[in-house]
């Protein structure tokens, strides 16, 4: 269980810091945070950095983009209960792709627990056309046969 996230986005330097309160119940090994509960919170984060960016107009595309890659380096283990601190920054953007790196530590000069880096890219334009339009006309066709 997380029992709170809470999420700031800082505009003038493109970052997102998250704090994370973690509930005992989040356990790969007794009192030890599942490995995969870290690279979730890591791509939230990437997410919600990737939104914000979006809201305040700074990528070169309009559309959505989606996690193409996720490398998450593990350097200690947490333990459960414990308050996190997740930042999360812009590393590039080129075209259609944003890297973004980040880092949990247990606060803002605190133990580093784990690093992760990620590669968000955005569909062509094309491609998203076309993906809307077969969404639209499967939705048709399933309103049809129901009839």
């Amino acid at each position: 269980m997380v029992r709170d996230l809470s999420c700031f986005y800082d505009t003038k330097q493109q970052r997102v810091d998250c704090v994370i309160q973690l509930g005992s119940d989040v356990c790969g090994y007794p009192r030890v945070l599942h490995g995969g509960l870290t690279a979730a919170i890591f791509d939230e984060s990437f997410g919600f950095l990737f939104f914000a960016l979006k809201k305040q107009r700074a990528l070169p595309f309009w559309g959505p983009a989606y996690t193409a890659h996720l490398e998450v380096n593990y350097k200690a283990k947490i333990q459960a209960g414990r308050l996190l601190l997740c930042t999360t920054e812009v590393e590039s953007i080129d075209g259609r792709k944003v890297w973004m790196k980040a880092v949990m530590r247990d606060g803002p000069n605190g133990k580093v627990y784990a690093t992760a880096r990620a590669l968000f890219v955005a569909p062509r334009p094309q491609k998203l056309v076309q993906d809307g339009y077969k969404y639209v006309m499967s939705g048709i066709g399933l309103a049809k046969s129901l009839e």
